[in-house]
């Protein structure tokens, strides 16, 4: 790719049988062509932080590079490492498509003789090279040369290439102490049980709405944010569901299991099968050790953010330049007009830094109140947003006997020049 040229971009997914895009160049014009299911998000993941940066170089600008163990035993204790390990190698497709030019293509030599010395040279790495004199501008990824007896003799061996697991960095202080001293026995105990009694996993955005009504399914998630976020992922795909309101599909936080244990099938976020914290009572685990079937629902990471404003605070998504999305509550409206029982799509609307409830047909039915009109100026105070949203959307208004909940998460949008 002529936007990306050192991004190896593709590759073969399991779950999807063929060759899939994940580039993160979100400079690029063509990024949604390619990827479609970009996110800044996933860019930020992968953006190396300034320490790495000062600690090795930044990548961007190596023009050269070795073949070298991934990460050393001592400083794999400083991680977090994902249990599900995402690091192994995908087997060949079936019957790939290769270039109509591949009878000419000779593959690389890994190994040659020195005709100087005689001898036995391997490749140790790659760099950057011109090959276009004429212009200079076209430059390929050629082999770095050395001596196999002057590598074999090097204690500790630095050019074995190990599988890699998928690792989350931890502050180090975090890293040495999130032990299971931070968890009470009972509630570790509980939590293995539980976790034994996962029989399926499933990801979010592969959920089969047909296949899951009738089968009284209770989500579980980690925080307000991640909750809002799958009920939005629900509304997109139209899966009828609640949060307050009792439904075929309920979504709830951990905490609030004990109320919803009546429900037949139970989902759990990997968020929560993750989480450590010791908040969660250990009657929920207790619960959930006891029940036949758990399917795990794996949510792609999000930055959840807990927002603090003056005494009050707020759960929110981050991206890379500040505050994306909101949790939008019922207690956000001032007034609301009489609806009949129904799934009503809306959107908030600026208006002299106040917003209107309008729906999808630009017919106003209401409008937020002064607590959530202080969320917006505490969030631009902050610099969390640059300033009011023009308008906020991927929020709908459920209404059952005269009773509404909101479903969704709140996206800000802003004027665009």
């Amino acid at each position: 790719c002529i936007y990306a040229r050192k991004d190896p971009c593709w590759g073969y997914v399991d779950e999807k049988q063929r060759v899939v895009c994940k580039c993160i160049n979100a400079d690029c014009p063509k990024i949604y062509d390619c990827n479609p299911g970009f996110t800044s998000e996933e860019a930020t993941y992968w953006k190396n932080a300034e320490k790495e940066i000062a600690d090795y170089g930044n990548p961007e600008k190596l023009s050269r590079y070795y073949f070298v163990d991934l990460i050393s035993d001592e400083e794999m204790a400083n991680y977090d490492s994902n249990p599900r390990n995402e690091g192994f190698e995908y087997t060949v497709p079936p019957n790939p498509v290769l270039d109509d030019n591949r009878n000419n293509i000779n593959p690389e030599p890994q190994s040659k003789i020195d005709p100087i010395t005689g001898r036995k040279m391997i490749v140790i790495g790659r760099e950057w090279r011109i090959v276009d004199n004429a212009s200079y501008e076209a430059s390929k990824l050629v082999p770095i040369w050395g001596y196999a007896d002057e590598i074999e003799e090097q204690e500790p061996v630095s050019f074995v290439r190990k599988k890699a697991e998928k690792i989350n960095k931890l502050p180090i202080s975090e890293s040495v102490h999130r032990d299971e001293d931070t968890i009470s026995g009972d509630v570790e105990e509980y939590k293995h049980q539980a976790i034994s009694h996962i029989t399926k996993e499933i990801k979010l955005t592969e959920i089969d709405d047909s296949k899951l009504r009738g089968h009284g399914i209770v989500v579980l998630l980690d925080n307000p944010a991640e909750l809002a976020f799958v009920s939005a992922t629900f509304l997109t795909v139209g899966i009828d569901h609640g949060i307050l309101s009792d439904s075929d599909i309920r979504l709830g936080l951990m905490n609030d299991f004990t109320q919803l244990s009546d429900y037949k099938q139970v989902f759990i976020s990997n968020t929560v099968l993750e989480n450590k914290d010791e908040d969660i009572h250990v009657n929920v685990w207790k619960t959930l050790a006891t029940t036949e079937s758990l399917v795990r629902l794996d949510i792609n990471d999000r930055e959840w953010f807990h927002y603090l404003y003056n005494t009050y605070s707020r759960w929110t998504c981050r991206g890379v330049y500040g505050v994306t999305h909101i949790c939008i509550t019922e207690d956000d409206i001032d007034e609301l007009e009489d609806l009949a029982d129904g799934v009503y799509e809306i959107s908030l609307v600026n208006e002299d830094d106040s917003y209107i409830i309008e729906k999808m047909n630009g017919d106003s039915i209401g409008e937020m109140g002064d607590d959530f009109s202080l969320l917006i100026k505490s969030l631009i105070e902050d610099d969390e947003i640059s300033g009011y949203p023009a308008v906020i959307t991927g929020i709908s208004i459920k209404v059952i006997s005269d009773q509404i909940e909101i479903l969704g998460m709140g996206h800000l949008k802003f004027t665009e020049y």
